[in-house]
């Protein structure tokens, strides 16, 4: 409801209003009252920054951003460095909230209070990949161990169709988002999950979001990507949970 706040319940006054006919008075109810507690139906993200999670910097995808799972719950893959410190925050700035390790009831193991005068999260497990889980609601942080997320490309736009020498492996950037620079023809080439024949992403994939126009399906029977702009070399940044293709050139 307009101009209520989201898990606070608050009283109301409803009447009910009856028409039968324009030529017959319109008749009103009692007025009744009620406490209602209204629920957000859209929650936007948080973030977290800092040295355990790429830099404490504001620069896009040295933090990292943790998107809603369920009503104020919100998670993300990101890697963790052993020893460095970070903290959760409301905005994608330092002010004006930020959540530091004493603000949670239940926090994993691998995490310890940084006591480094604001009282950040210190990783203390090994480096590595992670899905983390931040339950705003319980004030419960929990992470668990997953593999490294890859992205390979191959194909003719790329110097040929195999895996000895002409794919590419994508840097991961942050959760779903990859990045390369690399040489591309105007032929075909193809995203994979692994550096191998298997699972991946073709042009169809990408439908419902946005993909660089120098690229068309290729209708080839994988639907393909196709590059049609000029050769050359560009750096292609691809993120597959928003499923968006972009290209530039460095």
């Amino acid at each position: 409801a307009a101009g209520l706040n989201p898990d606070e319940a608050v009283d109301m006054q409803f009447r009910i209003k009856a028409t039968i006919h324009p030529d017959v008075p319109v008749v009103y109810s009692d007025v009744t009252e009620a406490k209602i507690t209204p629920y957000a139906t859209t929650f936007p993200p948080i973030y977290m920054t800092g040295g355990a999670t790429g830099g404490w910097n504001w620069d896009l995808y040295t933090y990292k951003e943790l998107r809603s799972s369920a009503p104020n719950v919100y998670e993300t893959v990101a890697k963790f460095i052993n020893g460095e410190a970070f903290r959760f925050f409301k905005q994608a700035d330092w002010n004006p909230v930020s959540w530091n390790y004493p603000y949670f009831t239940t926090v994993s193991s691998e995490f310890e209070n940084a006591v480094d005068g604001d009282s950040n999260f210190r990783f203390v497990g090994t480096t590595g990949y992670f899905k983390v889980t931040v339950n705003m609601t319980t004030k419960t942080v929990s992470m668990v161990a997953v593999a490294e997320p890859v992205l390979f490309a191959t194909g003719a736009a790329l110097g040929g169709w195999n895996w000895d020498t002409d794919n590419i492996q994508l840097t991961w950037l942050s959760n779903g988002i990859f990045r390369a620079t690399t040489n591309f023809a105007v032929e075909t080439f193809r995203f994979f999950k692994q550096a191998g024949w298997g699972d991946g992403y073709n042009y169809p994939y990408f439908d419902g979001g946005t993909v660089s126009p120098l690229f068309e399906n290729a209708n080839d029977g994988d639907s393909n990507f196709k590059f049609i702009g000029t050769p050359g070399s560009y750096t292609i940044t691809v993120n597959l949970i928003d499923k968006i293709v972009t290209m530039t050139q460095p």
